[in-house]
Formats: C-alpha cells, sequence, structure tokens
C-alpha cells in the first residue's frame, strides 16, 4: 500500500512540473509583457525598460524568478518588497481587471465554491435515482427518457433555461446591478466567507439571503441537473452490471434475501465504481461550472475567464488555469489515495450465503 501510495505522489508531482512548465512557456513568448513577474503592478515605461533589458537573461534566470518572484522597492513606501512568484500564487497584474491577478482569483473563488457547494445535494440525488432506476427497470421508464433527454451539454441546458424564464422576470441572470446592490446594502454586508448567501444569513438578512438565492438559481439548476445526469449514468450502470452478474444468479438461486444481496455485493460494487468515476466527475464538474458561470455571467472563476479572454489578459487567464490544473491534481490525487485505502472489494455469493444460513 505504501509503495501504490508513493508512486501515485511521484507521478502527481511529476504531471505538476509538466504543468509548471507549459505555463512559463505560454507567459515567456507572450509578445508585449513578459514574464509576469515583471508585471505584478500597474505597468509603466519604466517596467517595460525593464523587461527589454531582462529579456536577454538566460532563460533559468527568468524561470527562478518567475517562479520564486523578484525583489524590488515599493515606489510609495520605499520598502523592499517581492513582486510576482508563481509559487506565492501571483502570475501577474491583471489588465482587465486592474489588479495583480491572485487578488482578482481570490475574489472570485468563493463565488464559484458558493454555486458548487448550492449544487451537490441536488447531484447527490442522482446515485439514489440510478439506483432506483436499475432496480425498476419497467416502471422507472419515465426516469430514464428524462436522464436520456438530459443529457446535453451545459451551455445548451442553460441556453433553454433562460430562455424558458426570461420572461417571468423572477431571476437575475448576470452581475448584480450597482443600484440593486445600493439598494439592498451589499456593501455595508459585513463579508465573513465571500459567498453571498451564507454572509447573507451570518448577517441576519433573510431578504439579501432571498436575493442571492434568486441571482443564483439558474446556474445551480443547469449545474444539479448535468452532475445528476452523470451520477444517474454511473450508478444505474453499476447496479444493472452488478445485477446481471453470475453471483447474483447464484444467491437468489440459494433462495437468499433480496435485502442482504443489494447490502453485502451490490452497494459496495457500487460504491466501487462511484469512487473510481469520481476523478472523471469532478473534472466534469470543473469543467461544467466554468460554461455555466461564462453562460451566466455568474461573477465566478469562468465569467472571470470569458472576461480576461475577450480582453486578451493572458496573464489571468493562465493563472485561472494554473489554479484549475492544481486543484485537478490534488483532487486526483486524493481520489487515486482514497482508492487504495477505502476501496473494499465484494465479498463472494459463497461467504454471503454461509452467514446467511449461520443466522438461520
Amino acid at each position: 500500500m505504501i509503495a501504490l501510495i508513493t508512486r501515485q505522489i511521484v507521478t502527481t508531482l511529476v504531471v505538476f512540473v509538466g504543468v509548471i512548465l507549459l505555463i512559463f512557456g505560454g507567459t515567456a513568448t507572450l509578445p508585449t509583457e513578459g514574464p509576469p513577474s515583471c508585471m505584478s503592478i500597474r505597468p509603466s515605461p519604466d517596467d517595460a525598460i525593464l523587461w527589454m533589458h531582462r529579456a536577454g537573461q538566460p532563460l533559468l534566470v527568468q524561470f527562478r524568478e518567475w517562479l520564486f518572484g523578484r525583489k524590488g522597492t515599493d515606489a510609495m513606501t520605499g520598502q523592499e518588497i517581492i513582486y510576482g512568484g508563481v509559487i506565492r500564487g501571483n502570475l501577474g497584474y491583471s489588465r482587465s481587471a486592474g489588479k495583480t491577478t491572485i487578488q482578482v482569483v481570490r475574489e472570485r473563488l468563493t463565488r464559484t465554491l458558493e454555486l458548487i457547494l448550492l449544487s451537490l445535494p441536488l447531484m447527490a440525488a442522482g446515485a439514489w435515482c440510478g439506483m432506483h432506476a436499475a432496480f425498476s427497470q419497467g416502471r422507472f421508464k419515465r426516469i430514464v427518457r428524462a436522464r436520456i433527454s438530459l443529457s446535453i451539454p451545459a451551455f445548451i441546458l442553460g441556453w433553454l433555461i433562460i430562455i424558458l424564464v426570461q420572461r417571468a422576470n423572477w431571476f437575475i441572470v448576470g452581475e448584480i446591478p450597482k443600484e440593486v446592490a445600493t439598494f439592498y446594502g451589499l456593501e455595508q454586508l459585513a463579508s465573513y466567507t465571500g459567498m453571498l448567501t451564507v454572509d447573507a444569513l451570518l448577517n441576519g438578512r433573510p431578504d439579501v439571503f432571498v436575493f442571492a438565492l434568486q441571482h443564483t438559481v439558474l446556474p445551480v439548476l443547469t449545474l444539479s441537473l448535468v452532475g445528476w445526469v452523470l451520477l444517474f449514468q454511473v450508478t444505474r450502470s453499476a447496479a444493472m452490471a452488478a445485477l446481471r452478474s453470475r453471483e447474483i444468479i447464484a444467491m437468489r438461486g440459494r433462495g437468499l434475501p433480496e435485502n442482504l444481496i443489494v447490502k453485502e455485493f451490490i452497494r459496495p460494487k457500487v460504491r466501487a465504481t462511484l469512487l473510481a468515476a469520481s476523478g472523471y466527475l469532478a473534472f466534469a464538474l470543473l469543467d461544467n461550472v466554468l460554461i455555466v458561470e461564462a453562460l451566466f455571467r455568474y461573477p465566478g472563476l469562468g465569467a472571470l475567464m470569458a472576461q480576461a479572454a475577450a480582453q486578451l489578459d493572458l496573464l489571468t487567464v493562465l493563472e485561472i488555469l494554473l489554479l484549475i490544473a492544481t486543484a485537478s491534481l490534488a483532487l486526483k490525487l486524493l481520489i487515486e489515495i482514497a482508492q487504495i485505502i477505502f476501496a473494499r472489494r465484494p465479498r463472494s455469493w459463497r461467504s454471503i450465503s454461509s452467514a446467511a444460513q449461520a443466522k438461520v
């Protein structure tokens, strides 16, 4: 077990180093900005001259300053500070947001996490529906047809939802207007988590909480339906495969109770399949959340990435890509370690039947 975990950690570190090198190659070849360590504050003519002289330095020196940052002097205080540095999470200055990339990404990340957390409960219901569909094949055809009809890309589903509800004016699509923010006093709202729904409850503002739900219900619904379909398909396929196995036929032939078969054989197999597929499901969730945010102009990482790409703010785009790549690799490593530690093979039908006969 230790050897398998060590191998997974080493493999993940090698892949992460490759991602870092690819992102450095993308930033070092920018025609106007150069390495973001020179652009960690608002660009000025002095910065341009500095970059022209530093461009001729060896590539390893540029990579070291890009990775760890470079020392400089603050023009306002005269103190020695460190500009940039990927290790510090700062790729440089975001032209589209007027801040450093780490500042703008930190502000938007909490809204993306809020959207994911609100979508998880409905997504989890897809696993229960998948199990029910596997055991009720004849009576559950309507849900199966619904699953097939909902197996469409997130952006198409989002457009359909927008078209269906745009005339009702019940929900807010896009960023919150300044007039609405002033009316609800959002600027004076104490921010504890950066999530509007949670902060509204912590501040004792039920009116702001209802407003936040109106603002998030459409992207949450779209993301939840897409995740529900994925979990439904994986769970139903795993349960159907277990029901058709020879072990189930042998157990039923011996007259074992159905609830014992489900508890001791089918559910462990479904859990193992879900654990193995959780990496794919997590990557699909990250992909869909960026698409949904860009579609609904929800103030998260997806909308920020679309805005930065439209304004050719490549440093912000690369900052978001670095964050997503790091989160994906960390999540993949945790899932693989969990599979090694917690994955339990289902009991054989002989041991289950022997245990059942012993109880009798």
